[in-house]
């Protein structure tokens, strides 16, 4: 089914006239777009998992994340800001 699929997809990409209609032309612009947006997905992919990231990094992650599972935790620019706007209301 997928073969017959990408086979009817395959034919209507592949008729190569003179004049194209609205249609024929939209769909090779959505194929070229949708095709691009692939590959560089697929090359950001590759590139992160040949990444190493340093442990310092671990570190911060661990404790971000642990400050964002805290109910009361509050950045310190809302904290500011809070205070600065009551003492000036």
């Amino acid at each position: 089914m997928v073969r017959d699929l990408q086979e009817s997809y395959g034919s209507l990409l592949g008729e190569r006239t003179s004049q194209l209609t609205g249609g024929s032309m939209l769909l090779r612009a959505f194929d070229g777009l949708f095709t691009h947006i692939f590959d560089l997905y697929n090359t950001t992919m590759t590139t992160f998992s040949r990444l190493s990231v340093p442990k310092s990094w671990r570190k911060v992650d661990t404790v971000r994340e642990a400050g964002a599972m805290q109910v009361s935790w509050k950045p310190v620019e809302t904290v500011v800001t809070e205070n600065s706007c009551q003492t000036v209301a």
